[in-house]
């Protein structure tokens, strides 16, 4: 869930890897504020995928994650189109789950551009 990831590349990546995915775009109103659309997919238990890393350093944005309990994955490599952005997160997929399933949320992990992953912060709220 992110609208930084843009085009469908990703989410066709993704449900081609067997993710289920819900887009920012399906589920929420343009350019509603993060931290207003964030605790809601923590109550759905949906993750986030993000390429918005400022997201990180934002007080009400992490304080959103946080309350919410929201498992938060962002992809660091910049420059990246579509189709690598989505390739790198179909090969994380595997990851991802074991990742989330073995860390208590909150949590914000990085995802490199081999398809590791990273803790790189727990929020607090």
């Amino acid at each position: 869930m992110s609208r930084e990831l843009g085009s469908d590349d990703v989410p066709n990546a993704l449900r081609a890897a067997g993710a289920l995915v819900e887009t920012y775009e399906g589920n929420f109103v343009p350019d509603a504020p993060d931290d207003h659309w964030i605790p809601e997919v923590g109550r759905r238990g949906w993750i986030v995928l993000s390429k918005d890393e400022k997201m990180r350093y934002r007080v009400a944005e992490k304080r959103a994650i946080a309350q919410a309990g929201v498992r938060a994955f962002f992809l660091v490599p910049k420059g990246l189109t579509g189709p690598e952005n989505g390739r790198i997160l179909a090969s994380a997929v595997g990851r991802m789950a074991r990742f989330a399933m073995g860390n208590r949320p909150p949590f914000i992990a990085k995802v490199f551009r081999n398809s590791t992953i990273k803790t790189w912060e727990r929020p607090r709220a």
